[in-house]
């Protein structure tokens, strides 16, 4: 399980609301958690996981890889230990480095955008309904418009546009409009 001030989520330990992560524990803002930093967790001999969570929630006891009745902490599956911010965090092994703002998005992004969208629009159909339009322009100005509808909303058109980043969701009311 996970410490105090703690959850579990999808097999890792997160901090509960009003607390803060830091070096693997759960802080209220207010207190001081610098002295907590830990340097080498691995190197500390354990007999249970609750050995290992005192240091980082996320690290759990491996009695596995030693001879004897003392395990080694590691940190939980799909998780490595970050050495600049002292903790176990998730750990995704792709490389973005030739990702920038300006790469245009994967068909299989924009599907999931629009899909995404779909949904949302499906789900407000029966109840009230907020259309809202996003643009962001070179000059980085934001532009937000909103409207709502009190009745079903019919999708005409969802677009991703790749110039200066443009979000544009078109609707066509079946009534009149509420402002």
């Amino acid at each position: 399980g996970c410490p105090i001030n703690s959850y579990c989520s999808f097999g890792h330990c997160q901090c509960l609301g009003g607390f803060e992560q830091r070096y693997g524990r759960c802080w209220r803002p207010e207190d001081d958690w610098r002295q907590a930093r830990i340097s080498d967790p691995f190197s500390v001999a354990c007999r249970d996981t609750g050995d290992c969570a005192k240091m980082d929630m996320n690290l759990i006891c491996n009695t596995n890889k030693t001879i004897g009745p003392d395990g080694r902490c590691e940190c939980r599956e799909d998780m490595r230990w970050n050495s600049q911010e002292g903790e176990c965090q998730i750990y995704l092994d792709v490389d973005c480095s030739a990702i920038t703002y300006d790469t245009e998005p994967s068909k299989v992004v924009l599907e999931a955008v629009n899909a995404t969208l779909e949904k949302i629009e499906k789900e407000n159909s029966t109840q009230s309904t907020t259309t809202t339009t996003l643009s962001t322009t070179s000059t980085e100005s934001t532009t937000v418009s909103t409207s709502t509808a009190s009745t079903a909303v019919a999708s005409e058109s969802t677009t991703v546009g790749s110039d200066n980043t443009t979000l544009a969701v078109s609707t066509k009311e079946a009534a009149v409009n509420e402002t």
